[in-house]
């Protein structure tokens, strides 16, 4: 099928775009305009157009195809319409004799593109910006200050079990630093090298990800002025140690006295010489989440205090782009991270949400304790243990689990979690009949503070593609000092020697170890779910 459709490419580049356009409606004045009727026009006319315009029909049928239709008005929204889509699957294979599956795979690249043209912000055109004037960062500063203080006093719990450790503050980051934020994320998002999650349908692009160019164990460089900490194999929250060539790489972030924020070496994946300006504004919304973390890493008996001290942080960036017509987003049930990266607390910004998607909430489930959980304590009255007698249930039976509930995740919402909890997306709805629903998040994964694991400070950045031209003007510079102005040393021998010595990942490499990672922390998380869903057995107490 595919032969004979190349086979006709010299017939169909000869068809009009008039004909294409009356199949898809792009002709003014056409009823097509309104997704019914054809055109009216006599061959002869449509072969004056050709003449006319020949150079709007060149290319394969499927290119041609999808110039017409992107020549409609609203045409993102319309192919995503399955009704139109047929209309035009039905006439461009009657009428233009396109071979079905090129048609199919046109539309399946237009709703693409279109996911893509719905999902991006009218206001980030543009990834240029002026630098940030000091002042608006000192008044940014100050309001960050100033809330601060305030937020233990506002953390509501979020789950209707107290105990759970699950907070959350509404509103309380400042308009100025939720728009520097958002405009240098968009800008990211609007970048030509966009990056789809793997496995995500389009659904999630990731801005800022860990597992792209991350720690792999006897491969990544080592700075060599820094001593890689050994690695711990002690488990944490029940879960058994979990060892892997890969590590997520933190970034260490400085607190001082007060509670400021500085981030002291790299954050993975995002340049920092062009985007200082974002640097600043993660810096200050981790400032906000700091009061919640104290509280969250507190005891009863003693007060977690953060301040004076490094912080080892893992950032990850990510805009969820839901089609229209009632599709829905579910995540599935995880902890972050393995046990060796020692991740125990989660926070997320949740800095815009359009507002036509509905939303189900971070839902959350804890592994049961057999001592403190047991049925007669949890799921019984005082007294009935005496009234059922036999009849009354012990341990066998139950779910290895316990549901605590959800949380609603709306716009402008800072959430933390301990990373002893189990948690999922119960599902995001758009209700859109046209436009696609975008949900914006910005999430820090916390590492223990008592633990040290291989961060940014101590690994290089591994991006060969922003890597090799810094070398090659370096050897460059090197190379013509040593052989002098009159005698250049050849471009392609550098070239071939800066090869040669590469360090770090292409990011076609990178993207190879991705789903390496990916595969084996599904395969953990099958095995933790396992474990966590499985029904106690009597020789398990």
């Amino acid at each position: 099928m595919v032969l004979y459709a190349l086979e006709r490419v010299t017939t169909v580049n000869s068809l009009s775009l008039d004909r294409l356009e009356a199949i898809t409606g792009t002709r003014q004045g056409s009823e097509m305009d309104s997704e019914g009727g054809s055109s009216n026009k006599s061959g002869d006319q449509t072969a004056l157009a050709q003449e006319q315009r020949p150079e709007l029909t060149k290319g394969s049928p499927m290119e041609a195809l999808k110039r017409a239709i992107r020549r409609k008005k609203k045409w993102e929204e319309k192919v995503n319409d399955e009704t139109i889509c047929k209309k035009y699957k039905t006439e461009a294979v009657n009428q233009l004799g396109i071979a079905p599956n090129i048609v199919d795979t046109a539309m399946k690249e237009l709703q693409v593109e279109a996911r893509h043209i719905l999902a991006k912000p009218v206001s980030a055109s543009s990834s240029v910006f002026p630098p940030l004037r000091v002042t608006d960062l000192q008044e940014i500063k100050a309001e960050v200050s100033a809330i601060k203080d305030k937020i233990p006093d506002m953390m509501v719990e979020g789950l209707e079990e107290e105990g759970n450790e699950v907070w959350y503050v509404d509103k309380v980051v400042p308009n100025k630093l939720k728009g520097l934020l958002m405009s240098r994320l968009d800008a990211i998002a609007n970048s030509k090298d966009k990056d789809f999650h793997p496995g995500s349908n389009d659904q999630i692009q990731d801005l800022i990800h860990p597992s792209m160019f991350p720690y792999i164990e006897d491969m990544s460089p080592i700075n060599p002025r820094v001593t890689v900490p050994p690695k711990s194999e002690m488990a944490m929250y029940r879960r058994q140690y979990e060892d892997s060539t890969y590590q997520w790489l933190p970034s260490e972030f400085s607190i001082d006295s007060q509670g400021a924020v500085k981030i002291q070496s790299y954050i993975n994946n995002l340049e920092e010489a062009p985007n200082q300006d974002l640097y600043r504004a993660i810096e200050l919304v981790f400032e906000l989440f700091l009061p919640m973390l104290e509280k969250l890493l507190s005891s009863d008996e003693e007060n977690e205090q953060l301040r004076d001290r490094n912080l080892q942080v893992i950032v990850k960036a990510a805009n969820y782009a839901i089609q229209p017509k009632g599709k829905v987003y579910e995540g599935s049930w995880h902890v972050e991270g393995m046990s060796h990266e020692h991740i125990c607390a989660t926070g997320i910004y949740y800095y815009s949400t359009s507002e036509f998607l509905q939303d189900a909430g971070l839902e959350f489930r804890r592994e049961r304790d057999p001592e403190s959980d047991y049925p007669s304590v949890l799921e019984y009255n005082m007294g009935m243990e005496e009234e059922l007698g036999d009849d009354f249930p012990d341990m066998e039976g139950l779910q290895h689990n316990v549901m605590l509930g959800a949380v609603p995740t709306v716009e402008d919402r800072l959430l933390i979690f301990p990373n002893s909890h189990q948690h999922k997306v119960s599902g995001v709805t758009n209700t859109s009949e046209f436009q696609f629903g975008t949900r914006k998040i910005l999430v820090f994964f916390v590492v223990d503070p008592s633990k040290e694991i291989v961060s940014t400070r101590h690994i290089p950045e591994q991006q060969w593609e922003r890597l090799k031209p810094k070398q090659l003007l370096v050897m460059s510079l090197v190379a013509n000092r040593v052989t002098g102005p009159r005698k250049r040393f050849p471009f392609a021998l550098i070239d071939e020697i800066v090869s040669r010595a590469k360090v770090g990942l292409t990011t076609k490499e990178a993207r190879w170890h991705r789903l390496e990672l990916m595969k084996e922390r599904k395969y953990k998380i099958d095995e933790d779910n396992q474990g966590w869903e499985r029904e106690y057995t009597l020789c398990e107490h």
